[in-house]
């Protein structure tokens, strides 16, 4: 390259700093990371993988602040991805995200990964995301947890369906645990969250098909479905889905041992979502 990497980055080297307190806010989670994402607009996301995810899906507009330390500027990878990062918003013309060097004594403070090399980035929620409803939609409802959040999201991406719906009560997709989880797949995904259930059905235009245990049909006698676009819900891992979406709704169960422990929500979507896949692709063959 024939400029130098470090003359892009400004120094930070207090913990008073306001930036320094607002990281270390999003990795303590919670509602104080909750409330600065609803206030600032901006989510972290952290590691060489995660901007490079963002990079890939043609988003770093999206990022606002680069975050890393001189360690971090040493480290090949990191050093490499940035210098595309500096060539991209050179060569588009666009304003340069705010890019920051840390002290190293600041490092531990920032981080859930002490021992990786610092790289971080602030990137905007996406406001304006448009869902078109007559299209493959999947919908959380109130699942909690972050990890079957994150890997549901994943799972999502890798099998073609690109709209996700969140009904209140799911883990929030801008949260660093669901988006550690979910592995960049939130880059490629249109994502609407805190939605009611009644605003959904009156928006859907497809068929609903509902992952639960009783009263449904086998995954694999629903073939003719899924040939055509459809609203896969994955449910709350104690409650399942609410009553509301399941009046509305196929029922669709996945045939396994009855003396055996029904499937971890993220096990279902997986099995459902690549299913789909599976009765699409045969059917162009």
């Amino acid at each position: 390259m024939s400029y130098d990497l470090y003359s892009f980055f400004k120094e930070i080297q207090s913990k008073s700093n306001d930036s320094v307190k607002e990281l270390i806010i999003h990795q303590e989670g919670g509602s104080r990371a909750n409330k600065l994402r609803k206030e600032s607009g901006l989510a972290l996301i952290e590691g060489i993988h995660l901007l490079d995810s963002w990079m890939k899906s043609d988003q770093l507009h999206q990022i606002q602040a680069i975050f890393t330390t001189a360690k971090g500027l040493e480290h090949t990878e990191i050093s490499a991805l940035l210098y595309r990062v500096i060539d991209h918003f050179q060569d588009a013309g666009l304003r340069f995200p705010e890019l920051i060097m840390l002290d190293e004594s600041l490092h531990k403070l920032v981080t859930l990964m002490p021992e990786a090399p610092l790289l971080q980035c602030l990137m905007k929620i996406p406001t304006e995301v448009k869902i078109n409803y007559s299209a493959d939609i999947v919908i959380l409802d109130a699942i909690q947890d972050a990890g079957n959040v994150g890997t549901i999201l994943r799972t999502c991406a890798a099998a073609g369906f690109e709209q996700v719906i969140c009904i209140k009560g799911t883990a929030a997709v801008w949260s660093n645990k669901v988006l550690r989880a979910g592995m960049g797949a939130q880059a490629s995904l249109k994502i609407i969250e805190a939605v009611a259930p009644y605003q959904l059905l009156t928006d859907l235009e497809i068929p609903l098909l509902c992952s639960q245990l009783d009263e449904a049909m086998s995954l694999y006698e629903i073939s003719s479905k899924l040939e055509k676009p459809v609203a896969w819900v994955f449910g709350n891992e104690g409650q399942g889905i609410g009553l509301e979406l399941r009046q509305d709704g196929l029922g669709v169960k996945i045939p396994q041992v009855e003396s055996v422990e029904s499937l971890n929500v993220s096990a279902a979507a997986a099995i459902a979502l690549f299913e789909t896949r599976r009765v699409r692709l045969s059917s162009i063959t």
